[in-house]
């Protein structure tokens, strides 16, 4: 059977403006929170030669993170605390329970 090459479907555009839709306000957080995403930036500019901005990679970040993700970044702020009780011993993966999770 003979196949034929299939054109790729076109880019995913995003839906149109509903009436009252605004453009978003800057997200209200301190100059150290935004390293990260400051970072990101710039190394996808290095990549790609151009990138969204800091406030639109913390929303896109936002948007897509899973329960499972936001969890264990809990987890992983919450369990290397100094002098916590939930570190676990070598070779155990963190309890949730502990957490209550």
């Amino acid at each position: 059977m003979k196949t034929t090459p299939q054109t790729p479907p076109p880019p995913a555009t995003p839906p149109p403006a509903t009436a009252g839709d605004q453009a978003a306000a800057p997200l209200p957080l301190k100059a150290r929170h935004r390293v990260t995403f400051d970072q990101a930036r710039e190394q996808i500019t290095k990549m790609l030669g151009k990138s969204p901005t800091p406030d639109e990679l913390m929303r896109l970040w936002l948007a897509t993170a899973t329960p499972w993700e936001v969890t264990r970044v809990f987890e992983t702020a919450v369990l290397t605390l100094a002098g916590s009780d939930f570190i676990p011993t070598p070779g155990e993966d963190y309890n949730q329970t502990l957490l209550g999770l």
